[in-house]
């Protein structure tokens, strides 16, 4: 068990093979996750920035659901569209979506400083 500010907490051993299986049904899968909204941008700053406050990544969805993804330094932008705006990544487009979610954990748990 792992202590967390006074109260003991569970950690969740995780089968890698059963998580696997569910992430393939989940990448199988159209969908659009409630948590996140369109022309937000979510991003994180990479842990060796060393002071510098460079090199975030972010994460966009436009309103037709197509996926942004960019890197601050130096500046680069991949787009991941839809299937009806032609696109060809469909399982990287919702895996994009589950790192979104990812990061807004990530910055609600260890927010990045100012």
């Amino acid at each position: 068990m792992e202590k967390t500010k006074g109260r003991k907490t569970e950690k969740k051993v995780v089968d890698p093979e059963k998580l696997e299986k569910q992430i393939k049904k989940i990448l199988k899968s159209f969908f659009w996750l409630p948590t996140l909204k369109s022309k937000t941008c979510y991003l994180r700053l990479h842990d060796d920035h060393d002071g510098t406050m460079k090199g975030r990544i972010m994460v966009s969805f436009s309103e037709d659901g197509d996926c942004w993804l960019r890197i601050d330094e130096p500046v680069l932008g991949l787009r991941f569209r839809t299937f009806g705006g032609g696109g060809r990544s469909f399982h990287t487009r919702n895996a994009l979506q589950i790192l979104a979610l990812a990061i807004i954990l990530d910055q609600q748990k260890y927010p990045d400083p100012d």
